[in-house]
């Protein structure tokens, strides 16, 4: 039987990259172990035989089969064709473990929200591209999408391509999903970063921007292994402490967040951080519609959406412009869900003036453009 290789880069001393090029360093291969493996029986998958799969198999060893079977096989079950890879995989985790996906604080990216964050991303400056948190791919693929297959290619083939995932599973399925579009030999020039983002010998490569949605965690102590900057210790959440790394490393970036950062008390060293860099935030209430979808599947809180209330930030950097504009908060129904995710509407909510923040001043005010 044939196995899936491909490299992923291990090797904290060498993600520091100082110019681009076509090789991955110091790498392992990475090899499917296939459990049961049948093909027949992917050809009319369903959800409850992936449920079923989730429970015997484990997470692990279900993935594993399911990528097997979507790289060897051309003409897959519609089951793949019509389902939201990402959704499937968090499905997933919250079967094998109802803890795990609140411990690690994950929310996958809907194709809608990375939509929108990949037009404003396309425009930055930053020659090498990093999906920081990558999870299943949703935000990669969909900013490839935008610039078409030539350019993507071409911009793979450079080197310029930097994923990082510590969930060796949800990496995996994004190297699947990116070989089913490019082949197995143009995803070999891709770095896979398979590391925990926050550990201090991990750094983003020279002239970069960052497109991400990182985890939604509080924690209880700083990990010796991570910096302790002001943000980490004062905040201690987890979407802080990656905000700050990557707004500090990179030419500019695209965060989805929670929107705590805009007015609570302990984010105020995170703001003043922020004073020093330039952009504009756009921020989403979570009632009646909310930018997650609403979907949960069977962790975070008791009721049946996903509560959180989110801001896209955009790092421009612009030369001479500092400081950030806000939106309100824009509260939208679910009907209203397709016309509202347009960048040039969001843009419009936008107030132009520019907000810093000081001890006299140590919140953002939430604006409501007239």
């Amino acid at each position: 039987m044939e196995h899936f290789n491909i490299k992923t880069q291990t090797n904290l001393e060498n993600t520091n990259q100082n110019k681009h090029d076509n090789t991955i360093d110091n790498s392992i291969s990475t090899d499917f172990q296939y459990i049961d493996y049948n093909k027949e029986k992917f050809n009319s998958y369903s959800m409850s035989k992936y449920k079923n799969d989730i429970i015997l198999l484990g997470l692990k060893n279900t993935w594993d089969n399911i990528c097997y079977y979507l790289i060897n096989n051309t003409n897959t079950n519609t089951f793949f064709n019509t389902t939201d890879i990402a959704e499937l995989y968090e499905i997933g985790l919250s079967l094998e473990d109802k803890t795990q996906k609140k411990a690690n604080g994950q929310y996958h990216t809907p194709l809608d929200v990375a939509n929108v964050m990949s037009n404003w991303f396309f425009n930055l400056e930053g020659f090498n591209i990093c999906d920081v948190a990558c999870g299943t791919g949703n935000l990669i693929l969909s900013y490839f999408d935008l610039i078409g297959t030539d350019k993507a290619v071409k911009q793979i083939k450079e080197g310029r391509i930097y994923l990082y995932e510590i969930d060796s599973t949800a990496l995996n399925i994004c190297k699947t999903l990116l070989i089913i579009k490019f082949g197995t030999e143009i995803v070999k020039n891709i770095h896979f970063v398979e590391c925990d983002f926050l550990n201090d010998n991990i750094k983003l490569p020279n002239n970069c921007k960052v497109i991400s949605n990182p985890p939604y965690k509080t924690l209880d102590n700083i990990p010796p292994t991570w910096a302790e900057t002001d943000i980490a210790i004062t905040t201690k959440e987890l979407y802080s402490i990656f905000m700050e790394k990557i707004i500090s490393q990179s030419n500019s970036s695209v965060i989805i967040t929670p929107c705590s950062f805009i007015g609570s008390s302990k984010f105020y060293e995170l703001r003043k951080f922020m004073n020093n860099y330039g952009g504009f935030v756009v921020s989403f209430d979570n009632v009646p519609g909310n930018i997650f979808n609403g979907k949960k599947h069977g962790t975070f809180n008791t009721n049946n959406a996903n509560s959180v209330r989110a801001s896209i930030t955009v790092v421009e950097n612009i030369k001479n412009e500092k400081g950030f504009s806000f939106s309100p908060l824009i509260r939208f129904k679910n009907k209203e869900r397709n016309l509202l995710l347009n960048n040039e509407i969001l843009k419009n909510f936008v107030y132009e003036k520019k907000q810093f923040v000081s001890e006299k001043n140590p919140m953002y005010f939430k604006c409501d453009k007239r």
